[in-house]
């Protein structure tokens, strides 16, 4: 008797930052960076949120300075409101 095998599902990936996400209103609108860590920003609290989740399963942490070995993930200290985009919430990623 032939087993079947259940095929994954293929994940989408954001070529900007590598994280996984669920559809295209997940893809980072705009990226920053700092000496010790990366911002990635969304459009929706949601999109955001399955974005930190990501970071966090990853393990990144931000790389020197003050906060050095701190888990990155989703930090409402650098949302902002782009003139072009509107609302955008922030994730700290590596």
């Amino acid at each position: 008797m032939a087993t079947r095998v259940k095929k994954a599902a293929a994940v989408a990936v954001d070529p900007r930052t590598g994280l996984p996400v669920e559809n295209e209103a997940g893809l980072t609108v705009e990226i920053d960076s700092r000496i010790c860590f990366g911002i990635a920003y969304y459009r929706s609290e949601e999109a955001a949120a399955f974005a930190s989740a990501a970071v966090a399963a990853r393990g990144d942490t931000y790389n020197g300075g003050w906060f050095h070995g701190m888990s990155c993930g989703r930090d409402t200290r650098w949302d902002y409101v782009s003139p072009e985009h509107g609302p955008l919430f922030a994730v700290t990623t590596r």
